[in-house]
């Protein structure tokens, strides 16, 4: 795989719509949910405050046009929430998300798109922001819509992994 890729929440702002700090012809505004605009995948440009750049032929589009929906599973109160991403097309992969939103720093993930249902290819990468309120996702987990049981306490066991391993990180970064 060449490059990682961002997928980039950023809190609503009700006076301006919306802003990300990538360039507006690399994001786009696909649905909004519960004071959150979830934007389509997009990469931070390499000369930005992140040293990870990807490319746009590895775009895995999520279109609102095909009945997405995203919920909010779990809201910690701190700009920290769950959010589950799927389709109501049968066959299409649903997604577990985790988001964080603070003014000091971004959270993004490094996706390993041969394995992408190994958590051992995912993890954070926390970059301090100068003047963004901005933020962002890692994407935990992917299964099938209708999965069985096993594969949902699979996902409740990663979002759990994930969850943990975010706050242990975040505690360790400067006040």
């Amino acid at each position: 795989m060449v490059g990682e890729m961002l997928e980039v929440i950023t809190p609503a702002n009700e006076e301006n719509g919306w802003s990300v700090i990538t360039s507006s012809d690399l994001s786009r505004v696909i649905h909004k949910n519960q004071k959150c605009f979830l934007i389509d995948t997009s990469w931070l440009p390499k000369d930005a405050e992140a040293v990870y750049q990807s490319f746009r032929e590895q775009r895995h589009l999520w279109h609102a046009s095909r009945n997405d929906t995203l919920d909010v599973l779990e809201d910690y109160g701190d700009g920290t929430s769950i959010l589950r991403r799927r389709s109501t097309i049968p066959g299409r992969l649903q997604q577990l998300i985790f988001q964080h939103v603070s003014p000091r720093m971004m959270v993004f993930s490094r996706l390993d798109h041969l394995h992408p249902h190994d958590l051992l290819t995912e993890g954070f990468t926390i970059i301090p922001c100068k003047n963004c309120s901005l933020l962002t996702t890692v994407l935990v987990y992917k299964v099938p819509d209708g999965a069985d049981l096993a594969l949902e306490n699979d996902m409740r066991s990663a979002r759990q992994h994930l969850t943990d391993k975010f706050f242990d990180l975040r505690s360790h970064l400067p006040a």
